[in-house]
């Protein structure tokens, strides 16, 4: 993901991510299942979002880097967000545009929260 994209270009980006798990998760539904189950797995997708997550932060708040509470809300955000996709392979139907517009829906609405106005917060080094 490139963090200099414009809103626009990250939700075709969310777009693109979700139709390749979705093929994923219709071609091979046991093996995505058990790899979305695979704490080792989990981890590091896991880590991946908090990654992209951080960086967006940074970028669009110019909040520094190394600040302990960015990694905390980023690590949040990622958790909640790859458990809400989990959770959406989990109980979906086999119907493939009903999962694609919901899994869309979901992972569009994450990069939402991130355009909210932050002005009134600040990221402080101890809460």
């Amino acid at each position: 993901f490139d963090i200099d994209a414009s809103p626009e270009e990250l939700s075709a980006m969310m777009d693109k991510l979700s139709d390749g798990m979705i093929e994923t998760y219709l071609k091979h539904k046991m093996e995505f299942n058990i790899l979305m189950m695979s704490s080792a797995m989990n981890d590091r997708i896991t880590d991946w979002f908090r990654d992209l997550i951080s960086n967006l932060i940074v970028k669009k708040y110019g909040v520094d880097p190394e600040n302990k509470n960015l990694s905390i809300l980023s690590r949040g955000y990622a958790v909640a967000l790859f458990h809400g996709i989990r959770e959406i392979f989990r109980i979906a139907d086999t119907d493939k545009e009903s999962v694609k517009m919901v899994s869309k829906i979901y992972l569009n609405s994450f990069l939402a929260m991130l355009k909210f106005d932050a002005s009134k917060y600040t990221l402080r080094e101890t809460l």
